[in-house]
């Protein structure tokens, strides 16, 4: 699947694309069946009721259990059939094609409610044409694990509106816990090893993509271009981008500044810059010229905790976003008022293989999938849950398993599979509860399912009435190059008896048995058992199983439905 989307990424008009999809399992599915008889089966299928006499004349109605063997006998019953092994082979095909409706169909609605309709948690509960991407390093100690750490800002910023689409925190590393070494005159200094090494530890270019895979996730939408310094990381993170553009969109452009000229950054330098005056109000703070402030900063009893850092500039920057500025409206105003590109799924994110990225197949059960030691399930869309319950249902009631890409953003695991020909995220299921949406949602898809049921069910009625009543004549099946008519009596008429006599059932071989006479081997033995093609029928005994399932009312007569066959297949000739 992944050559498969890189190739039509790269070469989107080419059809030979297709190569790379995943070809199914097993032999071809062959058509030897007719519409006529398809819908007999069908129909077979769904209504296992059936009026029974008995031998004191007394009418019954019992439902049989789905065997294929009784689908088959009804079926044959009505229209003639091919053989047992064909029907078998269309209802697995119909099975693997509709799996819920098979199951709606064999096991009924409260097992199809049971086993496949999505269910959800019932808890109780109360009350994105630029962007600017830049690293600061914040004069501001923080605790981590219990020590003091100096930590850096990496932010996405819209150029037009100046909404801060997304930021993250990223720990330093420390010069204490660097590598030192003694010079001659009895000195230390870092060696050259740990200064690189000190410098390259703060963030690298998959946290830079992982920083705009974020961004892109949350808001939805993604940037025609991205402008940034000429820092190392942003250099590194250019090469994943053209993976996250679709075939019919525009690349996602990348621009630096030019090395030494900083100034075109100025709007988000500006807004930068308003974050010095929050951080002079906290402690833990220094100025970066002054070794006592840092010493002081260092050695602060009330730094705050990194998780209370990021709260506090989480609060921070809401704050900025949904501030009005003066009688202009705010920044996130400004931003969502114009559509943009949408984002890249999740499934084409994760192409990126150097970020922690999963994938693999998983089974779909009514009530969630497990993945990671968790539950999940769909998330919810407004207007969309009944086309996604649906499809869900049909995925539990398969055999076949899903395909399930996962990518870890700032934000946690997303998650999306792949049901039938359509991806679907998943969240976990102790992220959403139920309420009255989703039950109307999920009695709303069962009654959809229902309706499909009930009008393959009338249709194929129809056509039933219309094959016993003589009003429609009995197609021919197609059997590769020729088409043969289907004629299948269940009864033989008796030979002549001038006919040849009928070999017996356990043939000799000449060649095998000398000394006997060519002829006379032509000649079944005395009390032998004869060939025959189809054994005749034998009476049922009064009240016999084979009496209750041969009287079946409501089914027309068989030899005038031979009779009726035969005539028109003269008629024909």
């Amino acid at each position: 699947m992944r050559e498969y989307l890189i190739y039509r990424l790269q070469y989107p008009l080419d059809p030979s694309a297709e190569f790379f999809m995943p070809l199914p399992m097993g032999r071809p599915r062959g058509q030897q069946l007719t519409g006529q008889q398809k819908s007999v089966i069908r129909y077979a299928l769904a209504t296992r009721a059936r009026q029974v006499k008995s031998a004191l004349g007394r009418v019954r109605e019992i439902d049989l259990p789905f065997e294929y063997w009784e689908i088959w006998k009804f079926a044959s019953s009505v229209c003639p059939m091919p053989s047992y092994h064909t029907v078998r082979r269309y209802l697995h095909s119909f099975r693997e094609e509709n799996p819920a409706l098979f199951k709606l169909m064999t096991e009924g609605d409260d097992a199809v409610e049971r086993d496949l309709l999505l269910k959800k948690r019932n808890d109780v509960s109360r009350p994105n044409e630029r962007w600017q991407s830049d690293a600061r390093d914040l004069p501001w100690y923080v605790l981590y694990n219990g020590k003091p750490h100096r930590i850096a800002l990496i932010v996405v910023y819209d150029d037009y509106s100046g909404y801060i689409i997304w930021w993250r925190l990223v720990l330093k590393k420390e010069q204490e816990d660097a590598d030192w070494i003694a010079t001659p005159r009895g000195r230390r200094r870092r060696s050259n090893l740990s200064k690189k090494r000190s410098r390259s530890s703060t963030f690298t270019g998959l946290d830079v993509i992982q920083l705009y895979l974020t961004a892109m996730y949350r808001t939805g939408v993604r940037p025609e271009r991205i402008y940034t310094d000429n820092g190392s990381q942003f250099i590194a993170a250019e090469k994943y981008l053209p993976l996250l553009t679709r075939a019919n969109e525009p690349p996602i452009e990348v621009s630096h500044t030019r090395p030494g000229k900083p100034w075109g950054r100025g709007k988000i330098e500006n807004g930068l810059g308003q974050l010095n005056r929050l951080l002079k109000r906290l402690p833990g703070t220094y100025n970066k010229r002054d070794r006592k402030s840092i010493r002081d900063a260092r050695q602060h009893k009330e730094l705050y905790p990194f998780e209370e850092a990021e709260a506090e500039l989480a609060k921070h920057f809401k704050e900025l976003n949904e501030r009005s500025r003066k009688k202009a409206p705010s920044r996130f105003d400004v931003w969502r008022s114009v559509k943009s590109l949408p984002a890249p799924p999740i499934r084409q994110m994760a192409l990126i293989e150097d970020l922690a990225v999963e994938q693999k197949s998983v089974t779909v059960t009514g009530w969630s999938v497990n993945f990671n030691g968790q539950e999940w399930e769909p998330k919810s869309i407004e207007g969309k849950n009944r086309q996604i319950y649906r499809r869900w249902m049909d995925a539990a009631a398969s055999d076949e398993k899903a395909w399930l890409c996962a990518i870890k953003l700032d934000t946690g695991l997303k998650v999306e599979v792949r049901l039938g020909s359509q991806w679907i995220e998943l969240v976990l299921k102790s992220e959403q509860q139920a309420d009255q949406e989703h039950n109307a949602d999920q009695a709303r898809t069962l009654k959809d399912t229902r309706e499909e049921r009930d009008a393959i069910l009338e249709a194929d009625g129809k056509i039933i009435m219309a094959l016993t009543s003589g009003k429609e004549p009995i197609a021919e099946a197609s059997s590769g190059d020729y088409t043969v008519p289907v004629v299948e009596p269940p009864r033989v008429q008796p030979q002549p008896e001038a006919q040849a006599p009928v070999e017996s059932d356990t043939p000799t071989d000449q060649a095998d048995a000398p000394g006997t006479d060519q002829k006379a081997a032509g000649k079944p033995k005395r009390g032998g058992r004869k060939k025959t093609t189809s054994p005749a029928p034998v009476a049922p005994q009064p009240g016999s199983v084979a009496d209750e399932d041969d009287e079946l009312t409501g089914l027309p007569n068989l030899d005038e439905l031979i009779q009726k066959a035969k005539a028109q297949l003269r008629g024909n000739a």
